[in-house]
């Protein structure tokens, strides 16, 4: 129960400046704002709104070039005033932080029980032997099974989600009256993340402790907060009860950005699903079909772009095979987008590098364009590989930071030998207007790029050759809604005039349902279930598939609501 005789975390006329080659830029301004005890306040809005920013003054985290104006106060006390000495103590005891990707906070050569018993170590709070038993009773708060064994293990031998719920006990173990949780289900699969905010729940409601969620997800925000807060360019425009700003919001920034929000269809209440349909596939809703269907549609007279058939692939090591993938048929038909979703280590990536030609399987075939690349030399493989285009998650991690953009996205030409050098530049300025980017972002590096436009320049290069199959590997999952809608509608538009197939690989089934014509649904290998895009998401034939879809959060809490307890009576039903 929210207690809001006085808040634990408060804000007033707080602001941040910091100053920049192109001089002093505000950051948040005129900030005032409260989050009470048992309350899971949400701070939304796109990236640079001024959300991360206000969220690390509660911990007194900004950097030392920040100046800061106004006051935070943490239970009455004036966090921008604390000397270093404070700032140590208040951290971990007072206040906590879960941060978005647990791998980069985690130290990856310790013990997860040391990690967390080293909070209660550092603040006094237990002995060394004390603070080990004691983690294993937080591992056990928080859901991990088979905490005694699992102390023992470093981060890298446990899963995505594990990982998370080691942040929480961490942030757990002194009992703070705050947790601030930047982004701490972005990197997660659907399940793993309804799971994620079910222990976030409990945790309010068991322990009091107020929530300060920082996040850029509708779906989340609807499940667990109780109130929202919408920045915009470092100004607060909005606060109010979920269901208010959700439903009736005033301002029309978050009109906007929920409009932007893909949003799944309603379920069948029939849990057997549907017959199949005539005409099911056209009527998937999805973006690109309308032109697809009017153009090129789908053309069952030639080769498939990709077809696996009972394809197979196992990864050995230290004496032990593992199948990552289990005699997978799947098909795409030229100009047709295929959606493939499953959870973390389903095996969609692994389908997707087979797509590519990058591994070959134990058994079963590999088709591109009707042919084996792995039997293709020379000039026959390079002939295939022209045709392929690839998107990856991370344009980051995926453009050359030392390369301008005009000569990143002219990579495949090169390598290729296609077009002369003046070609090339006129092609590269073709692409980049294609993409909705100036042809002058030629000359500007990667870093210098929001990540959307990254993005956008990913696509730009992975359409240089013209490529009739495109592998698109979760491409949209770390990006703002505003900014995911316009990256979603440059692959639609692109993919209308140039008519490629594409695979598309997601977790996120909402933007899955808004640009594929069918869906493929992966678990444990395997794929369990495959049809029109719409007719999947609505009316699953899968135990499976249900779980996942109820697992998807939608920003509408009283829906949410409803999609929440479905889930929480299908979570413990056995796998077909």
């Amino acid at each position: 129960m929210t207690d809001t005789t006085s808040p634990v975390l408060s804000y007033r006329d707080f602001g941040v400046t910091f100053e920049t080659e192109q001089g002093p830029v505000q950051a948040v301004r005129s900030l005032d704002l409260d989050v009470f005890g048992g309350e899971v306040l949400a701070l939304v809005g796109e990236s640079g709104s001024g959300k991360t920013v206000t969220s690390l003054a509660a911990l007194g985290l900004l950097p030392g070039g920040a100046r800061v104006g106004g006051r935070v106060e943490l239970g009455g006390d004036s966090v921008l005033d604390m000397a270093p000495a404070q700032l140590q103590r208040l951290r971990g005891a007072r206040a906590s932080m879960v941060f978005q990707e647990p791998m980069t906070a985690l130290n990856p050569l310790m013990r997860v029980g040391d990690q967390v018993a080293e909070v209660l170590t550092n603040h006094g709070v237990l002995d060394r032997a004390a603070a080990g038993e004691r983690a294993v009773e937080l591992l056990d708060r928080v859901g991990i099974p088979e905490p005694k064994r699992r102390v023992a293990q470093y981060p890298h031998e446990l899963s995505g989600g594990q990982r998370q719920r080691v942040m929480i006990a961490m942030a757990l173990a002194c009992d703070p009256q705050l947790i601030v949780a930047d982004e701490p289900t972005t990197a997660l699969d659907v399940t793993v993340q309804a799971e994620v905010l079910e222990l976030l729940r409990d945790l309010r409601r068991d322990l009091g402790v107020a929530v300060l969620l920082v996040t850029h997800n509708m779906g989340v925000v609807a499940d667990i907060a109780d109130r929202v807060a919408v920045m915009y360019r470092g100004e607060l425009i909005e606060t109010g009860p979920s269901e208010q700003v959700l439903l009736r919001p005033a301002h029309d920034y978050t009109r906007t950005l929920l409009q932007a929000v893909p949003v799944l269809p309603r379920l069948s209440e029939d849990h057997t699903g549907a017959e199949d349909a005539a005409g099911a596939e056209d009527a998937a809703g999805a973006a690109v079909s309308a032109s697809v269907d009017a153009g090129t549609g789908t053309d069952t007279g030639t080769d498939a772009a990709l077809n696996l058939e009972a394809v197979t692939v196992e990864y050995r090591g230290r004496g032990d095979t593992f199948r990552a993938v289990d005699a997978v048929d799947l098909r795409i038909e030229a100009g047709r987008f295929v959606g493939l979703v499953g959870e973390s280590g389903s095996g969609k990536s692994t389908v997707g590098r087979c797509a590519l030609g990058l591994l070959r399987p134990a058994s079963g075939t590999v088709r591109l364009f009707g042919q084996d690349p792995h039997a293709l030399r020379r000039r026959a493989a390079r002939s295939v590989r022209r045709r392929l285009g690839v998107v990856l998650q991370d344009p980051g991690a995926s453009l050359d930071p030392r390369m301008p953009v005009g000569e990143c996205v002219a990579e495949p030409m090169v390598v290729h030998r296609t077009l002369s050098r003046r070609d090339r530049d006129a092609r590269v300025a073709e692409l980049l207007e294609s993409v909705h980017l100036p042809a002058s972002t030629a000359a500007r590096h990667p870093h210098e790029l929001s990540g959307g436009q990254r993005q956008r320049v990913s696509l730009a290069r992975a359409l240089a050759l013209d490529p009739e199959l495109l592998v698109a590997d979760e491409p949209t999952s770390a990006l703002d809604v505003s900014v995911q809608a316009e990256v979603l509608e440059v692959l639609a538009e692109l993919q209308r005039r140039y008519a490629f197939a594409c695979l598309f690989i997601s977790h996120d089934l909402a933007v899955v349902d808004s640009l594929t014509h069918r869906v493929a649904v992966m678990r444990l290998g395997r794929i369990v279930e495959e049809g029109p895009t719409r007719e999947v998401l609505t009316a699953p034939r899968d135990p499976y598939t249900r779980r996942l879809l109820t697992a998807a959060p939608v920003p509408d809490p009283v829906e949410q609501h409803a999609r929440r307890q479905s889930w929480l009576g299908l979570r413990e039903a056995p796998a077909a």
